[in-house]
């Protein structure tokens, strides 16, 4: 296995018998640098998403709108594993539910007494029916009293659900309930080409989770970065998008006027 260090990545080429001038057709794992800070962004619509993992372990994610409107989402801690899987444990946030097509958004902790009610009309659902697919809209009407829209989504555009992946949610809820890792969002840094980019395991679209689908969006819009995809920038980039530049010009004449 060779490693070679590029920005706030160590790429770790897995051994493949293919020569060295074909790797960078590969998708590669890749090693965060704890040395300095990373930056990604994921831009999706006319808002864009940015991620800082700080250096020293913390981390914070930004939402930002084409009108430069600015919120800090979460803020939290992240670490990476020997085996390259990193994770953000957020101090804020809860990840969803995800059974494909199926996904039940969580969010914030208030929204764990929701789980419950969604879980008794999930059973409910299949109490009354014994059909082996159920319809969509069925499904999409089921949310708890204090709910205005929907708990469960259905992606994509299938009009029916298989039982057995509603039996799989309603697992998935009771997993949820008992873990202890409910605010943990795992992820793995990868590279291709160029790109490096970041792999979700949870709490993200199904493009987020497919290494493949990632690989061949790239290919598509190659040298353009691609769309709703977490793509590594550098600090300059971050800087200049993001309202960190500004707090550093403020926090330095704070520290200026302190010494006079």
């Amino acid at each position: 296995m060779t490693s070679l260090m590029l920005s706030s990545f160590i790429l770790l080429t897995l051994p493949t018998g293919i020569p060295n001038e074909d790797q960078a057709d590969q998708v590669t794992l890749a090693r965060l640098s704890s040395e300095i800070d990373s930056f990604f962004r994921k831009i999706t619509g006319t808002a864009v998403e940015y991620l800082h993992l700080e250096k020293g372990g913390g981390y914070s994610r930004i939402h930002r709108t084409d009108l430069g409107t600015e919120e800090v989402l979460e803020t939290g801690t992240w670490k990476q594993g020997d085996n390259e899987e990193a994770v953000l444990i957020s101090k804020t946030r809860y990840r969803d539910i995800v059974v494909e097509p199926l996904k039940l958004f969580v969010g914030r902790e208030d929204r764990l007494g929701v789980l419950s009610t969604v879980r008794e009309r999930l059973l409910r659902v299949l109490d009354e029916s014994q059909e082996h697919r159920l319809a969509r809209k069925r499904l999409e009407g089921i949310k708890a009293p204090s709910d205005q829209f929907s708990a469960v989504v259905v992606s994509g555009t299938c009009g029916q659900v298989a039982r057995t992946t509603v039996e799989a949610l309603i697992r998935e809820i009771d997993a949820f309930l008992a873990s202890d890792e409910k605010n943990h969002f795992h992820f793995t840094p990868m590279k291709y080409r160029d790109v490096n980019f970041l792999v979700w395991m949870d709490s993200e679209t199904s493009l987020n989770r497919s290494p493949r689908e990632i690989k061949e969006r790239i290919d598509e819009s190659y040298p353009q970065r691609p769309l709703s995809i977490w793509i590594q920038i550098d600090e300059a980039t971050f800087d200049r998008n993001t309202s960190r530049i500004s707090q550093l010009i403020s926090s330095f004449f704070d520290f200026l006027s302190g010494q006079r």
